[in-house]
């Protein structure tokens, strides 16, 4: 796989995320089947913000390494990418359920940096 056509299959998932998010807020009725609603909401979201921040990441990459930038870079910022928008997705559990404080937010992040530092060592 090279690397314009890993870019292109993120940025069609972006666009393809964003549609159905456009669309799941206009047209889904979340009164009828709460669990659907919240699960379709929840992963539609979670692939745009993966697919735009890995996108914003490849490209400080590329300015950061001067472009020269390999898969592992790609591959890389979509995981940091699903990081961060998972991230957002439990701030916003930790809301809901009434856990929400700057301890239990800055815990969580020291949870993500510990789990990215072991995903760099592979």
């Amino acid at each position: 796989m090279t690397k314009k056509l890993l870019l292109l299959v993120v940025l069609f998932i972006f666009f393809i995320s964003l549609t159905t998010l456009f669309f799941i807020f206009n047209y889904l009725d979340p009164y009828r089947n709460e669990v659907v609603s919240i699960v379709t909401l929840t992963l539609s979201f979670v692939l745009c913000v993966t697919s735009f921040i890995s996108m914003i990441l490849y490209i400080f990459k590329k300015v950061y390494y001067r472009g020269e930038i390999f898969l592992v870079h790609i591959f890389s910022s979509l995981r940091q990418g699903f990081l961060i928008s998972m991230f957002i997705v439990w701030i916003v559990i930790f809301k809901i359920i009434g856990v929400f404080s700057i301890a239990t937010i800055w815990l969580f992040i020291l949870i993500l940096i510990f789990i990215e530092m072991i995903f760099q060592n592979f």
